[in-house]
This record gives C-alpha cells, structure tokens and sequence, in this order.
C-alpha cells in the first residue's frame, strides 16, 4: 500500500484494559479518545476526515464501522463484527468487562445500542461500508443477521459472505480472507467506491488440472514443529496423500523411520490443515497432521546411533495404499542436547530434516591451541567452581547467540555429570564466525558443584555442539571431592 497505515491498539487506561474502544470504568474516555486521534492526523497529515479510511476485525471491526459512521471518514472495510457490543463483551469477556462498566451495569446497554442506533441515523449516508463475514462463523446469526436489515438501507452497503469449507469458526474469516480485504482496501484508498451489493464466495475448485491429476495419490509431508524437551523429541508434521481425504484418527497409519528403527507417530484433528494443503480440489486433510503419540514425545535414548535423516511411512486402513518419502521442511533450524552418555542433535535444512546421535567418547577432541584454551579454571573448598575459556572448533559457525550448545563434563571412573555454560562473545584473535566462542559458568557467576555429585575424582572437559560439528577440548583440569570438601588436582 501506498498510504500510511495507523494502528489503534485497544489499550486504554493505568492496566492497559480492552475496551472495545468505547467505554473505560463507565465513561466513553477510549470512544472519545479515538475521535481526538482522528482529528490530529487530519492536522498532520492535513487532509480532510474523507481521506481516511478504517478496516479491523472482529471488536476492530466494530470500532472501525462505529468511527466511520459517526466521523464521517471515507469508508471502512470490516470484517467479522458484534453490533450489539455490551452484552458480547459481559458474555465473553467478563474480566475486560468489569473493567469497561466501572461496577455500572447499564453502560452495557449503552454499548448494545451504539452500533444500531448510529446506523439507523446514518441510513441516508453515502459512505463505503463494505463489511465481509460467513455462515460458517457461529457469530454471523447473532451478531451479523439482525442488523442486515438496517444496512440494506444504507445506499453503499456492500455485504460478502466467504463460505469456504476452509472456515469453521470466527477467527478463521479473516486469516482466509486477506486478500479480498486488502484488494478492497486498495480500491477505498484510491478514493473509489466498490460497491459489490451483496456476494456470495465459494471455494474455487479446479477438478481437470493436468497437474493435479499428476500429483494424485503421491505423499506429501512438511514439517511444522520439532522441538526438544526433557530429554524427548517432539514432532508434528502435514501428512497427506494428495486426494485421499483423511477426516478422522485411525484412517492412515503413520510411522517414523530412523535409520533401521520405526516409531509408531499418531494424528490431530486439525481444520486449518486443510487449508495448508488445499491446492486445486477440496480434500477433508483435517486429520492429516502427524504427531508423537499422546503428543508425548520420544525418548531421545531410543535414536540408534549415527547420523540418519528422518522419513514418513504411511498406510491407509480403508485402502491398499503405503508409501514413504523423507520428511520435508522448509525452514532452518536446529537444536541439540548433551546426555550422560550421548549427544544428539537435529537439523533441519529447507529441505530435509536429520538427526545425529553419538556417544560422548565418539566425540572429537581438539587439538590444545589459540582456540582451545582454558583461562581460568578455579575451584574453592566449598565446590564454587569458576571457568573460562574458548573452544572455537575449525569448522564451528559461532557468530549469534542460538549458534552453539556448550557444556560442562565431569566424568569419574563410573558416572558423568553434565552442567551448563554459556557462550561469550570475545572477538579478538578469531574469525567473526567464531566471535562468540568462549565460554563461562552462567552469568560469569561461579558454579555450586557442592550438592550436585557425590565424592570422588573427576576428570573436567567442555563440550561445545552447533549444527555442523560436535567437539571437545579433551581434559581442562581434575578436581575431587572429599570427606574435607573440593580440591583441584591438576589443571592444564
């Protein structure tokens, strides 16, 4: 757009309440506040009231249609509004609510009459008023319905029902809806009126298309979510067999691959998948998006070994159907963690999604040089340990905070304890890649080893993963712990 855009948040007061821009602890402060704004950016832009126009949805919307009429302003594109706005909000706001009435109940019936009563004195009025709602939105009979009447009067009313499939409740109309709205928006902004009447839009559907006939029955997968968490993998993914409707739990079975292992993965019921993979021909996807099971995750114990990319297997219950294909992504992320015996890791690549798994002694150690070194290794009697260091492998991409995972490794003759560290950002004698390569305790705070492991000898290295390279810097230093508290041995 070529037009200045203004936002007008719905925040008014000490508590930054939602007022529906009309009323604040029983007086119309937000109603009357707005109408003052307007009024500035007439001075400042110096244009007159006619130039501007108002679009929002939902409560936006309201406000929106109710400044229009009442400031005489150029037009408004709606969506999704309440009319009756009092006894909305006491229904389905209760907390914002009492905030709006102040204790004074019968400003909710003010505000049920604001909208109604302002558009039946505006029935003459000549302003765009282009408001976009469905049947599908359970708000459209309350709400949208019984005020029909009294827009049909107004001689530019403009009225668009979008009934696509895609729309199963009120938050859906106006995501779906984007471009019918900015395409009416352009069109008001350029100072003509749309005037469409009334309109009715379905889905568009393309049942011949050389290229829909082609990918028919061919397996798709996107990964949407993947995320560590307590020592489990956390997956969803879009699963489809474009064409073959899939609408409730238990009609396609799925499972991951890794490596040589399977994973049994589970279904949510989910409209707006769907609507993600809709291309040419509604299909019902809306059980098509996969998860673990129980959206419990998997015990990232259970990964085999090695580097592996993650697949899709799925099979219809109701059909002679299976396939398999890569798990695809079209973002680029990673993550990692280091366990007591393991490290692992996934990434993804825009294109694919792996995961790695080594064993800790499988980890490179690095050669002591510039960029492994240890600057202060310190322990006090009491288990206070400070360290600081730089572990900047070759290779290793260590330029933003995200880029690296780095750890502590206490390792004795039968157990390993893992602790955190944080990345540094100490530029000078390194690449800019690697300008984030040292390493500290938390918060350059020393770390209380006191009541974290049990008396012994323990050989002391940090671990440092990113998404291309695990490494270790070998032994930096051995401390003990006795009847008489801690000891450093041998620092190298």
């Amino acid at each position: 757009m070529r037009e200045d855009i203004i936002w007008i948040y719905d925040e008014f007061g000490d508590n930054n309440a939602n007022t529906y821009y009309a009323y604040l602890d029983g007086t119309n402060t937000p109603t009357r506040l707005v109408e003052e704004f307007v009024d500035v950016l007439t001075q400042y832009f110096n244009i007159p009231r006619s130039y501007i126009v108002a679009t929002g949805f939902s409560k936006g919307g309201s406000a929106a249609l109710y400044h229009t009429l009442k400031l005489n302003l150029g037009g408004c594109m709606v969506t999704v509004p309440q009319f009756k706005v009092g006894q909305y909000l006491k229904k389905n706001w209760p907390t914002c609510a009492e905030e709006v009435s102040g204790g004074n109940q019968t400003i909710f019936d003010v505000m049920d009459k604001m909208l109604p009563d302002l558009i039946d004195t505006q029935a003459l009025s000549k302003i765009p008023i282009i408001i976009l709602t469905s049947e599908n939105d359970h708000q459209y009979e309350q709400e949208i319905e019984p005020s029909l009447h009294s827009l049909r009067r107004m001689q530019n009313f403009s009225l668009i029902r979008v009934n696509s499939r895609h729309i199963s409740e009120h938050i859906d109309v106006t995501p779906y809806s984007v471009p019918l709205v900015q395409a009416v928006l352009l069109l008001l902004l350029d100072g003509l009126n749309p005037h469409l009447g009334e309109q009715v839009v379905e889905d568009y559907q393309e049942l011949t298309s050389p290229i829909a006939n082609k990918d028919h029955g061919k397996l798709e997968t996107k990964l949407r979510k993947l995320h560590i968490e307590n020592t489990r993998l956390f997956l969803e993914a879009d699963t489809i067999v474009r064409g073959y409707p899939v609408e409730r739990h238990g009609q396609m079975n799925r499972n991951l691959i890794v490596g040589e292992d399977t994973f049994r993965l589970g279904s949510l019921i989910d409209n707006k998948t769907t609507t993600r993979n809709t291309r040419w021909e509604y299909v019902d996807y809306s059980a098509g998006l996969t998860a673990t099971l129980g959206r419990k995750g998997i015990p990232i114990g259970d990964f085999p070994l090695g580097h592996n990319r993650l697949r899709i297997a799925v099979e219809f219950a109701d059909r002679s159907f299976k396939a398999e294909r890569d798990l695809q992504s079209d973002s680029d992320s990673w993550g990692g963690i280091f366990e007591e015996s393991y490290a692992f890791r996934y990434v993804n690549t825009q294109e694919h999604v792996y995961v790695d798994k080594l064993l800790i002694e499988q980890i490179r150690v690095v050669d002591k040089n510039e960029y492994n070194y240890v600057e202060q290794f310190q322990i006090t009697q009491d288990g206070k340990l400070t360290l600081h260091g730089r572990l900047a492998p070759r290779g290793a991409v260590l330029r933003n905070w995200g880029d690296g995972v780095v750890r502590l490794l206490l390792e004795s003759i039968d157990r390993r304890f893992i602790f955190p560290l944080g990345l540094l950002e100490r530029p000078n004698g390194v690449a800019p890649s690697q300008s984030k390569s040292a390493y500290a305790t938390l918060r350059r705070e020393p770390l209380d080893l006191a009541g974290s492991i049990p008396r012994g000898v323990y050989r002391c290295s940090v671990l440092v993963m990113t998404r291309d390279i695990f490494a270790s810097s070998g032994i930096i230093g051995v401390i003990a712990k006795d009847e008489s508290g801690f000891h450093s041995i041998e620092v190298n």
